[in-house]
């Protein structure tokens, strides 16, 4: 019988220890009007055993995401992983907040849940009883300033120089100018220079100077560049989900999509939560980029004459 007791718990302790742990997230308020900031925030435990977590999570169809924040903090002599995202929404009715999975890059499976909770979006009303209905004003003349005419006097001088260019030109004018046209050099396709570009940023040795983070910067760089001349994508201005989100409309292929995925996640841990990865994780994001470019890089069809026989 205590055998049978024994073996119980053993079961109970293992199948708990593999059940990722459930935490929730707070808002400052639980009801917004529509287009209102909605700050959502959790945080979890940071310590040498999770370094390398990510996260996984979908947005819901009915929330825009505005603005994301990862860092460590310290609370009570305790490393946190702070996480903070700012959404809006345009849409009236009740919207659940996306859901969380928080894992290590050496497992698929969850080490925590992040529970998303509804949220009540609703339309502002006007009590159009307590307006007071006023008489309309007739049109006022406002005074001419100085900044309603400073463009006429620039005009004016811009009109002048062109005048007394003309002129200087007309009494200077030289016979037998010889103009030598400039040759215009073909810019490199956008694939060629980003494989270049990541070669560049291999030879410049940052990760071996300890430079982790300037290293994955110019990574970032690199990509965005590429993104904006293959794809037309403004990837300078946006987060690593909105470019997510853009490339989805763009590139047909999953696995390619999923490469530029791991590879932002990463370097957003390194950017903005501290995260030093290893040796081989290194590698392997220089490796998916390197193959993000080949896999995407336009097709050209060139057609060749053939001589007459």
């Amino acid at each position: 019988m205590k055998k049978i007791i024994s073996l119980i718990l053993i079961l109970f302790i293992v199948s708990t220890a593999i059940v990722a742990q459930n935490i929730s997230g707070k808002t400052d308020k639980s009801k917004y009007l529509i287009g209102d900031k909605i700050e959502y925030s959790f945080s979890i435990p940071f310590s040498n055993n999770n370094l390398s977590a990510v996260t996984q999570f979908q947005y819901s169809d009915t929330l825009q995401l505005l603005n994301q924040k990862i860092d460590t903090i310290k609370e009570d002599g305790k490393t946190i992983l702070s996480f903070k995202f700012s959404f809006i929404s345009f849409i009236e009715g009740i919207h659940n907040l996306p859901t969380f999975y928080i894992m290590k890059n050496s497992s698929s499976t969850p080490i925590y849940n992040v529970n998303c909770f509804p949220i009540v979006v609703s339309t502002p009303t006007i009590d159009t009883n307590s307006v007071a209905i006023k008489d309309i004003k007739p049109i006022q003349k406002s005074p001419i300033t100085f900044i309603e005419i400073l463009p006429f006097i620039i005009g004016l001088l811009i009109l002048g120089g062109i005048i007394y260019g003309i002129i200087y030109l007309v009494k200077h004018k030289k016979t037998h100018i010889t103009i030598i046209p400039k040759k215009i050099e073909k810019p490199l396709p956008e694939d060629i220079e980003a494989l270049n570009n990541l070669e560049n940023l291999r030879q410049e040795h940052l990760l071996e100077k300890g430079l982790v983070k300037q290293h994955y910067i110019s990574l970032s760089d690199i990509l965005w560049k590429y993104l904006y001349r293959r794809y037309d994508i403004n990837a300078f201005e946006m987060t690593s989900s909105q470019i997510l989100n853009d490339l989805n409309n763009k590139e047909p292929n999953n696995d390619n999509k999923n490469t530029l995925k791991d590879i932002f996640i990463v370097s957003d841990l390194v950017k903005f939560a501290k995260y030093i990865p290893d040796n081989i994780t290194n590698t392997k994001i220089m490796q998916e980029s390197s193959d993000f470019i080949n896999n995407t890089k336009r097709i050209i069809i060139e057609k060749e004459d053939k001589d007459n026989e």
